[in-house]
């Protein structure tokens, strides 16, 4: 009886959440910082790198956000894997990155 359903893959990207991580890429752009995403595959899960800094002394931001088997959005830290968010949709998580993706910190 069950052999005509078809499983869904939800782990992938859609094209609307690319259009979302491209909008967040131009705001920060607007904010004279430069930002960029890669798409990677993280332990057989499609996943995208967000990067984000300016030309500064300080090192550069980096974040990680796979989408889960289930749908939903997971983000890491890139350099530490530590969570950060997890949430429905990907702006759940894009509303949850630190403040050190938007802005750099500076030594007194």
């Amino acid at each position: 009886m069950t052999d005509n359903l078809v499983a869904l893959d939800l782990s992938r990207f859609t094209s609307s959440d690319l259009e979302k991580l491209s909008d967040l890429q131009k705001k920060l752009m607007g904010m004279r910082r430069w930002c960029r995403y890669e798409r990677t595959s993280n332990n057989g899960r499609e996943a995208y790198l967000l990067y984000s800094g300016d030309h500064g002394p300080r090192p550069y931001a980096i974040y990680r956000i796979t989408r889960r088997e289930s749908g939903s959005y997971l983000m890491e830290h890139g350099r530490s894997d530590t969570f950060v968010a997890e949430g429905r949709t990907i702006d759940h998580v894009i509303a949850a990155l630190p403040d050190d993706f938007y802005f750099t910190t500076y030594l007194t």
